[in-house]
């Protein structure tokens, strides 16, 4: 008998005004180191691209770098948010990927990486795709 497999209705929102990305970066503020969870995906994501945690960690806190927010709705109901950050104007970004963990109450880490875009030309098409 083949179990019939249900996806979550993952819905991605697009967030660039200034005001909104202050609110969502307030909320996770709010949490302490304590309430860092690490995930194994994230720990992955940084032995790949060669990047430490120390400077991931130091990237994180640069919330007035952040340009734009994708959020979503993740499989179990809790809220994640990719934060992309512009480092350089040569078109040089950072991005970590965080979630609200509703049953834990923890800021869980997903993923973390760099990549050179034009990260105006990258929201002009994602928000195309909504």
């Amino acid at each position: 008998m083949e179990t019939e497999r249900k996806e979550w209705p993952k819905k991605t929102k697009i967030i660039t005004d200034k005001h909104e990305i202050k609110k969502i970066i307030a909320i996770i503020q709010s949490y302490s180191k304590t309430d860092y969870y690490f995930s194994g995906k994230y720990q992955y994501s940084l032995l790949a691209r060669g990047m430490q945690h120390e400077y991931a960690l130091d990237m994180f806190k640069k919330f007035e770098l952040v340009r734009y927010i994708e959020e979503d709705t993740l499989k179990f109901g809790d809220t994640g948010y990719d934060l992309y950050y512009e480092i350089k104007q040569d078109f040089h970004h950072f991005v970590i990927g965080v979630a609200l963990n509703k049953k834990t109450g923890k800021l869980d880490f997903i993923h973390v990486y760099d990549f050179r875009k034009n990260l105006q030309k990258y929201i002009k098409i994602k928000k195309s795709a909504e």
